[in-house]
């Protein structure tokens, strides 16, 4: 799901401070989301993994960076 996708289905809502910290870090969390939802019967508990590993190596960034 890309960001004018999410921002579709939110009816244009404002993004969250989660969502606006980079494109790029918001759709791999969406991805893994996307991908923990697929194998939510147990298949595949990596995608879970995933996302928990993206909050952990992306770095905290201060506004304007």
């Amino acid at each position: 799901m890309s960001i004018d996708e999410y921002r579709r289905l939110q009816g244009g809502k404002k993004m969250s401070l989660l969502e606006s910290r980079t494109p790029s870090a918001f759709e791999s969390i969406m991805r893994g989301l996307n991908e923990a939802h697929d194998y939510a019967n147990g298949k595949d508990i990596g995608a879970v993994v995933h996302v928990a590993d993206v909050f952990r190596q992306e770095p905290e960034r201060s506004p304007g960076t």
